[in-house]
């Protein structure tokens, strides 16, 4: 196995050129989107050293046959291992291949640490996707314009194929009223995602998520957007942990040039000083340092965070996420073992996606709400409310009466 790295100004831009040079033969092993500045975006794909890659051809017929490269990859990783396996205690254990740092759009292989098991555990997360594309379709469902449309946006074939049977089942026929069963169809594409209590958002107002996410914007554009929390008082908290590492944080500027208030606590008797002197307003958005995606960082970044945040009473935690990231590359137990508990999801860079089923995907499996969506840099303008009748209709790409209607009874 190889692999290579591509860059471009945006994460969707080094797909794409990935794409041109290698076509569909290939699997995104990481996305790395750019820490400052001027950086590039990277994203890290691994092709089959024994099969060419192949251009991207929109017309070919030509169907990959994942079984084989299942195959090919479980003999590649038992030879890497007997081949580095070596003879003597006081040789060093095997290094895994990993990206490196340059701005080329070829291959740039290094050796880090980390050995075959971080290759087997990242070979594992794709076996699992990839069984989600080994279902074949029904015939009665292949020449469906409308399974063609959900399956171009990247939903899951299995997914798709409950949701047609359950329409055929309900007694309406795709050919002869297919307006009706697509309106069907994103009934149970909406009810399949969890959606956001009508109840106006509680006091405290946490923001957590990985670095370069756009959680300070989406609380400057939530404390100015008139369609949100308008007419009341609005306040801001920066959380800097004191054990935690430094990190540069622009929510102060900001602040400065919305005329917000801010303050920044480091600690619990500041949080109970800072609670005093914001007493009179109505809400507190609450900014916080990068939380790793990880490792035992993730857990103690948010065991910091917890115990700053114990006094705040009521609250609710937003994980905002980048929409363009594949959620396979966080830490699986995030939702479930998190010592802060998660209550809802907030989208950014929804702008940057042209297809939206591994967004879908991502939701359903993380099971949690979404309140809060950007649609883009200005400040207060891109930011809506988000619902799931919105995302069907982005799966679908339609906007009949139908749609409207769902998208109201949402």
């Amino acid at each position: 196995m190889t692999l290579r790295t591509f860059t471009g100004n945006t994460l969707k831009e080094a797909l794409e050129a990935a794409r041109r040079a290698l076509g569909e033969d290939f699997y995104l092993v990481d996305s790395i989107s750019p820490k400052t500045p001027g950086e590039p975006a990277r994203v890290i794909v691994m092709i089959d050293e024994q099969r060419p890659a192949r251009p991207r051809n929109p017309g070919s017929g030509t169907k990959t046959d994942f079984r084989s490269l299942l195959y090919q990859r479980q003999s590649s990783l038992t030879s890497a291992s007997r081949t580095h396996s070596a003879p003597r205690p006081e040789a060093s254990p095997p290094a895994a291949v990993r990206l490196g740092t340059g701005a080329s759009s070829g291959p740039e292989i290094v050796r880090p640490s980390g050995g075959l098991e971080t290759i087997q555990r990242r070979l594992e997360r794709l076996e699992r996707l990839i069984r989600e594309t080994l279902l074949e379709p029904p015939v009665e469902f292949v020449d469906l314009p409308l399974y063609r449309q959900l399956f171009a946006q990247g939903l899951p074939p299995a997914l798709i194929h409950g949701w047609l049977r359950e329409a055929v089942s309900s007694g309406i026929d795709p050919h002869r009223d297919p307006e009706t069963f697509t309106w069907e169809v994103a009934r149970r594409i909406r009810d399949g995602l969890p959606t956001a209590p009508a109840r106006r958002p509680q006091t405290h107002i946490v923001f957590i998520g990985p670095a370069g996410v756009g959680k300070t914007s989406l609380i400057v554009k939530l404390a100015r957007h008139p369609g949100f929390l308008a007419g009341r008082k609005i306040a801001l908290l920066s959380l800097h942990p004191r054990d935690g590492e430094p990190v540069h944080n622009s929510l102060e500027a900001l602040a400065e040039r919305y005329r917000l208030p801010v303050l920044c606590v480091d600690s619990p008797t500041k949080m109970q000083k800072a609670l005093e002197l914001l007493e009179g307003f109505d809400h507190l958005l609450i900014d916080t340092p990068p939380v790793p995606l990880r490792g035992p960082e993730t857990f103690r970044r948010l065991w910091q965070l917890a115990e700053l945040l114990a006094g705040l009473v009521p609250m609710e935690v937003h994980w905002v996420q980048n929409a363009t990231l594949h959620p396979h590359y966080a830490d699986p137990g995030l939702w479930s073992r998190s010592p802060l508990p998660i209550d809802f999801i907030a989208l950014t860079h929804l702008e940057e996606l042209d297809r939206f089923g591994a967004l879908y995907a991502m939701l359903r499996s993380w099971n949690r709400p979404v309140r809060f969506a950007s649609t883009g840099r200005m400040i207060p303008d891109h930011l809506m409310a988000f619902s799931p009748a919105w995302l069907a209709e982005q799966l679908l790409q339609t906007r009949t009466p139908h749609m409207v209607a769902l998208a109201e009874a949402s």
